[in-house]
């Protein structure tokens, strides 16, 4: 899925840039919840033209607030499983859901991945 721009006399390669958010609190007791890894790993095999950055409970304020580098940056939201078991995440994202509605609207993907808790009737949800 490389795209090419030609004009007479260059090739510009453009790379694919998607912000993954993780779950921290499961990165850090779990190796398989490490997302970006895995992907990196996968699409090194095949293609060597995306790049992922990692976002979790620590910094993800950052991919909401900024604009030069914010979500609007990317071309692809990955929310990784269980994102949202930090309550923290869940506000925030509920709190930016007009700039996530504007960044579809843009033509973006974005992939939500299993979220547990949010099955669970709770007063916190």
């Amino acid at each position: 899925m490389l795209a090419y721009f030609v004009d007479l006399w260059y090739i510009v390669l453009v790379m694919i840039r998607v912000a993954v958010i993780e779950n921290e609190s499961e990165l850090q007791r779990y190796g398989y919840a490490d997302t970006v890894g895995k992907l990196n790993r996968i699409f090194a095999e095949v293609d060597d033209e995306f790049i992922f950055h990692s976002y979790t409970s620590a910094n993800i304020s950052r991919l909401f607030n900024r604009v030069e580098d914010g979500l609007m940056s990317y071309d692809g939201l990955f929310v990784a499983s269980n994102v949202f078991n930090d309550l923290g995440n869940l506000s925030v994202f509920r709190s930016y859901s007009r700039l996530i509605c504007d960044f579809i609207s843009a033509g973006k993907g974005i992939y939500i991945g299993y979220q547990k808790k949010l099955n669970i009737e709770s007063k916190y949800y």
